[in-house]
């Protein structure tokens, strides 16, 4: 009955304390209201007024101005006016809201076109859609401390974001009303991220409060146990874009005042059931202590030793019945397997950390652990071999302890920053730093600090590296690019005096000699040169470089030093500290040089001289690039002498082109003065010799008649053979001219074979005339002409055995001057139409390696031909020589045995019978 009695007070009081916690704090939340309705009001005005200062013309000039270059394409305004204009505005619209601190209109970029703005832009902005307005947290300002609101719109010009309008507002008014006593309520304000700002109260504790209860209703009522007070939420939600981001407005009153009249009838009813229930909890005690209490006070300790991590408690089983056997039982299975896990996770721990220690202990950077000030806490075996320093004199100082005086402020700002971003740079973020040995020496490391934390305590680990050797290689690196650069610099310079002064050879020796000297810093550089017998080296010339001049030192004989030179040219040059045959005449000082370099100078693939470089200094020991910089200086010598042995036989060209030019002019001045002697009494044998012959003086026996035929034939022989010899000579002089008139083709070789067909008939050789339609009239000179078409009608009827044939013909053929060169596509195009005559025999024909021997004087290709066949072996120069008089060329074709085809091709000229023009 005690407990029904009991059941029936507690329900009873439970509902009327749930009914008068109801009333409470539905009062609680319309006193709430109001002030929540004004926060509202005022944001949803500061929304309309952003929007329309954002719709206003000139801000839309403005932006226009600053998008088109400067310039308002409507109005054509300057930028200057535009943003003077919105100014005014700007100012204006401030004088009548003195709860708005600033008002700005930036750019796209984020730039300031009008207005004043203490805070930047917020980006988020950017990425909202028109007519959106986008609410900053609270901030408060770092002059004076005011909290201020900054709302912001995107404004879009064609569909594009161009700018952002934003005011900054002053949350004092809003603030300082929450401040205000009501009725005996406290109001707070808090933000959706927890931080508190306005309250009578200190409420950090109660900030952390909310937070934990939050809930997703808009308005909601907590009871505070901590501060025995009830507490009234309401969320404004000020950002219509993100519904996580909001205002809590809370009032708190105490509960004493929501509760006060529920209280005293909860005290009479509680003392009246009070003494029921302790009748009735004394008498059930007694039997629930004995079933429930004992094991669960036991299963509570076994738990507290779990939470100790003491997994090796068990539970007595066999002390329980029914559902708390079957706890203790699964308490114990989790026990023990937790025991296992446990073990073995600490054996994997111990594993793991040893290999991480043996990582450590074996790594060849140093690494130190240090706290945030720069303790050092703890280091590897590493650090003690780079700094000198035992652990136990590390341990407890500060890193500073390993960075020179010198270097320490920089290190420390450097350290602070990092610190301070709490970013990390990657290694060497703090750059290349400098360390200190505890012998005080200094030396180049690279440095990389990263953060760590235990327990919500900041660490660092640094891991230094010794770069000595990398920072020596990079000088070296730099000094060779150094000496590169000057090595190829004084090469183009020497290239081109090389190539100004080709002509003066000794000037340009000593020119690459002193040049030499200078750039690789040599004490001595010099020029061996062999003579024309090539049994002595001659010094050219030598340069000291530390004297700044020039002197020259005795030949050496190439039998005394065979070995020297075998081995030169062997090596293709030699690079030792030892003395050479070549420092034989030089000062005692030079016999032990520090480095000498010697290179052979060939011409014409084969060595003509030395180039030699001697160093005494022990700083300046001669290095590979530099042995290719006077390898490239000897090949500049070796062009030196190739135009100097050019330059010696374009004088000896010149002296026996002179004798040759002489000795031809001599030659056509013989022959002119001689024509007149010789043509004079060869006619007149010639003439008597045919009067005796045709019986003119009186009747002859037969071997006079023999004997007048064969002078007769001698003399005109040696006429024709004096003839052929003068036309040469007046060509070659150029003192033949061409006389050109209209030709008829047709005619010209009619009467030629006309002369040869007796004699070719004689033989039973026929010849046959083929002249093209086109070929009629052409400028020659008809003399020479027919000249040349005689030489290869003879020729062809000379060498073809009786009974052959011979064709000639004539026909007009565009081709390429053999002189031209056929890569040219230039001249590939220039085709000129030539007129060729051709003559084709069914003779002897000529082989391959004769046809060579054609066209030269006084020459036949066969000896025994030339006993077989009588002739001057002036026909085909002659020819050669008046085809090209005539500007063309002569071709032949020929095979052994079957017979032979020369052409003769000359340019194509003839005169329009209409208009007398030359085509």
């Amino acid at each position: 009955m005690s407990l029904s009695l009991l059941l029936m007070g507690g329900s009873i009081y439970f509902s009327s304390m749930h009914l008068a916690e109801k009333q409470a704090l539905g009062l609680l939340l319309e006193q709430q209201e109001d002030y929540s309705d004004e926060i509202t009001s005022v944001l949803k005005n500061s929304k309309s007024n952003l929007l329309t200062f954002a719709e206003i013309p000139a801000v839309e000039a403005t932006l226009r101005t600053n998008q088109d270059g400067g310039i308002e394409p409507v109005s054509t305004e300057g930028a200057k006016v535009c943003a003077s204009g919105l100014n005014q505005v700007v100012r204006a619209f401030l004088a009548n809201y003195p709860n708005y601190l600033s008002l700005t209109l930036l750019n796209a970029e984020g730039k300031v076109l009008a207005g004043a703005l203490h805070l930047a832009a917020d980006q988020e902005v950017m990425r909202l859609a028109d007519k959106a307005v986008y609410y900053s947290d609270i901030k408060h300002q770092q002059a004076d401390g005011l909290p201020i609101l900054t709302v912001s719109t995107p404004i879009y010009i064609n569909g594009q974001v161009e700018g952002v309008a934003v005011a900054e507002i002053s949350a004092l008014p809003l603030l300082n009303s929450a401040i205000e006593k009501r009725k005996g309520i406290d109001t707070y304000i808090i933000d959706n991220k927890g931080k508190f700002w306005v309250g009578p109260n200190e409420i950090t504790d109660f900030s952390a409060y909310f937070l934990a209860n939050e809930r997703q209703q808009n308005e909601y009522v907590l009871i505070n146990d901590k501060r025995n007070s009830v507490l009234a939420v309401h969320k404004i939600l000020f950002d219509e874009q993100n519904p996580q981001r909001y205002w809590g407005v809370i009032h708190e009153l105490p509960k004493s005042v929501v509760f006060k009249h529920l209280d005293q009838a909860r005290d009479s009813m509680i003392i009246t059931g009070l003494m029921i229930v302790l009748l009735a909890v004394f008498f059930a005690s007694m039997l629930v202590s004995r079933i429930i209490i004992n094991p669960i006070v036991r299963l509570v300790e076994g738990c507290r030793a779990v939470g100790d991590r003491n997994f090796s408690v068990r539970l007595d089983e066999t002390s329980v019945d029914d559902e708390f056997k079957e706890l203790f039982q699964a308490f114990n299975e989790y026990t023990e397997q937790s025991e296992v896990i446990l073990k073995e996770m600490k054996k994997q721990a111990d594993s793991s950390a040893k290999s991480l220690e043996n990582v450590v202990v074996h790594m060849e950077d140093a690494l130190i652990m240090m706290d945030e000030f720069g303790t050092i806490k703890s280091c590897n075996p590493a650090v003690i071999d780079l700094f000198g320093y035992d652990e136990k004199e590390m341990v407890g100082n500060n890193i500073n302890l390993l960075i020179p005086e010198l270097f320490k402020e920089e290190h420390e700002k450097s350290d602070a920053d990092y610190k301070g971003t709490g970013a990390s740079k990657g290694i060497e973020h703090n750059g290349e730093v400098v360390g200190r040995r505890k012998s005080g020496s200094v030396f180049p490391m690279g440095l990389s600090i990263n953060e760590y934390r235990v327990n919500e305590e900041q660490h660092f680990i640094g891991i230094f590296r010794d770069i000595t050797v990398r920072k020596a290689m990079e000088l070296e690196i730099q000094q060779t690019d150094e000496r590169l650069k000057k090595q190829y610099n004084s090469y183009l310079s020497l290239s081109d005096f090389v190539r100004r002064a080709s002509t003066n050879f000794e000037e340009a020796c000593n020119k690459i000699l002193q040049e030499c000297a200078e750039v690789l810093q040599a004490d001595w550089v010099g020029l061996w040169l062999f003579n024309n017998k090539r049994d002595a080296l001659l010094c050219q010339n030598y340069y000291s470089g530390r004297e700044k001049s020039y002197f020259t030192l005795p030949s050496l004989l190439v039998s005394e030093h065979e070995y020297y030179f075998s081995e030169l040219l062997m090596e293709g040059g030699l690079l030792s500290n030892e003395t050479t045959p070549l420092l034989s005449h030089f000062p005692e000082q030079a016999h032990s040089p520090v480095s000498t370099l010697q290179l052979p100078v060939t011409k014409y693939k084969s060595i003509a001289g030395v180039f030699n470089v001697v160093n005494q200094d022990e700083a300046r020991v001669l290095r590979s690039d530099e042995a290719q910089y006077v390898k490239s200086l000897s090949m500049l010598v070796e062009v030196l002498l190739e135009e100097e042995s050019r330059r010696r036989v374009q004088e000896q060209l010149k002296e026996t082109n002179k004798e040759l030019a002489l000795a031809s002019q001599m030659k056509s001045q013989f022959l002119s003065n001689m024509s007149h002697e010789l043509r004079t009494p060869l006619n007149a044998i010639i003439g008597f010799s045919e009067l005796l012959k045709g019986g003119v003086l009186g009747p002859l026996t037969e071997e006079q008649s023999q004997y007048s035929k064969e002078i007769f034939d001698s003399g005109s022989h040696l006429l024709d053979l004096i003839n052929g010899i003068l036309d040469l000579s007046k060509i070659e002089a150029g003192k033949e001219q061409l006389a050109l008139d209209e030709v008829s083709i047709q005619s010209l070789l009619q009467s030629t074979v006309y002369m040869l067909r007796d004699k070719a008939n004689a033989r039973g050789i026929s010849i046959t005339e083929e002249v093209e339609e086109k070929v009629t009239v052409c400028l020659l000179d008809e003399r020479k002409t027919k000249q040349i078409v005689i030489n290869l009608l003879s020729n062809a009827v000379k060498f073809t055995p009786k009974g052959g044939s011979i064709v000639i013909s004539a026909t007009i053929d565009k081709v390429l001057h053999p002189d031209f060169r056929l890569d040219d596509s230039e001249l590939a195009q220039c085709e000129t139409p030539y007129l060729k005559l051709s003559v084709s025999d069914t003779g002897i024909g000529i082989s391959e390696e004769n046809i060579g021997k054609l066209f030269r004087r006084f020459e036949q290709i066969d000896g025994s031909l030339a006993r077989e066949f009588e002739g001057t072996g002036l026909g085909l120069s002659l020819v050669k020589a008046m085809t090209e008089l005539h500007g063309g060329f002569a071709t032949v074709v020929s095979t052994l045995g079957e017979g032979s085809t020369f052409s003769v091709y000359l340019p194509y000229k003839k005169v329009d019978l209409e208009t007398d023009y030359l085509v």
